[in-house]
């Protein structure tokens, strides 16, 4: 399969899956998430993406950015 393809289908998995799933980048901010993942979470999808990931995890987050990065 070309990287074309590959890209193709992790797309179509990712959108249609009912595993709440989604994608953050090395800073831990979202980048993307599917719809399974803002039903759970009960958000618009403006309301999550580009927005840190421990801000939806209680407590904060368990890693500094040196830790995070390391």
């Amino acid at each position: 399969m070309t990287s074309e393809g590959w890209s193709t289908f992790f797309q179509a998995a990712f959108r249609d899956s009912r595993n709440a799933m989604l994608l953050v980048d090395d800073d831990r901010r979202v980048v993307d998430v599917n719809g399974a993942y803002l039903q759970l979470l009960g958000y618009r999808r403006a309301e999550v993406v580009g927005r840190p990931l421990y801000e939806f995890a209680a407590g904060g987050p368990l890693m500094t950015r040196q830790e995070w990065a390391d």
